[in-house]
């Protein structure tokens, strides 16, 4: 082996491990894993009762393992309890409990709920 072919397979031999190594990094770099942080606290919203009539529910999140308890506190109103329960975090970062999905809305500081037949919005308690 002539001395510019060991030259040129050092270079490709280091061409690789750059590219090798920047695949690397790029993947574990890659988008973080929810973490569903933004969730955690109280929460104040409403629900419709029996008759029409509108009532006020407060709300405590918080984590449970790898998954997140809803719990009604002060309730104002019977059906809060529609609220209450053990719901998981999705990849895409959502809160769900098969029936019922959360999920915040960054740009207006605010929890989407989508469940009981329409879409309802918690706002994070002062």
């Amino acid at each position: 082996m002539t001395t510019g072919n060991y030259e040129g397979v050092k270079h490709v031999v280091r061409l690789t491990t750059v590219v090798a190594f920047s695949i690397l990094v790029l993947l574990a770099c890659g988008p973080a894993k929810p973490d569903g942080s933004k969730y955690l606290g109280k929460w104040e919203g409403t629900i419709e009762g029996s008759f029409g009539e509108v009532g006020s529910c407060h709300l405590d999140i918080s984590k449970l393992g790898e998954s997140f308890v809803i719990k009604s506190e002060r309730q104002t109103f019977g059906n809060c309890a529609g609220y209450e329960g053990v719901v998981t975090l999705t990849p895409e970062g959502n809160l769900t409990n098969g029936g019922m999905v959360l999920s915040f809305d960054k740009a207006k500081n605010q929890v989407v709920v989508s469940g009981f037949n329409k879409l309802r919005y918690l706002t994070k308690s002062k």
